[in-house]
């Protein structure tokens, strides 16, 4: 269900979803991201908002809420990109966790937005940053 990303080397996002999950989330939070991809090029059409609990400083997501916006991205004729992750009080890279995360997903796109802006990230053998435009 993750999709190939290898050769993706940019990520187009609105800007509403960015600001819409940084107003909703009092801390960390979690979207998944589906839309197209054209040539090398990630379009995000939908930011589906998950389900999850922040506790001891980690947010987990809602396994069955994920599960449920990959079928709503294909049953839309989209595919899962990957997710919008919330750092409200760090930097735009990911977290020694969120690495361990993106290695057990290969090819899973991590937009991160911060107060210090949004950057992509996805893991294939290793890691690599997306040049990311905000529309």
């Amino acid at each position: 269900m993750i999709v190939e990303s290898l050769g993706v080397r940019k990520i187009v996002i609105p800007n509403s979803a960015l600001e819409s999950l940084w107003r909703e989330c009092p801390s960390e939070c979690v979207a998944a991201l589906s839309g197209t991809r054209i040539e090398d090029v990630y379009h995000v059409l939908e930011a589906y908002k998950l389900r999850g609990a922040y506790t001891q400083g980690t947010f987990r997501v809602d396994f069955g809420d994920w599960v449920e916006a990959v079928r709503r991205a294909t049953s839309n004729g989209l595919e899962y990109i990957g997710l919008l992750h919330i750092h409200k009080d760090s930097q735009s890279t990911p977290s020694p966790l969120d690495l361990r995360r993106m290695m057990e997903c290969p090819g899973e796109v991590w937009v991160i937005l911060s107060k210090s802006g949004v950057r992509a990230w996805v893991y294939e053998s290793e890691l690599r940053e997306l040049t990311v435009f905000v529309t």
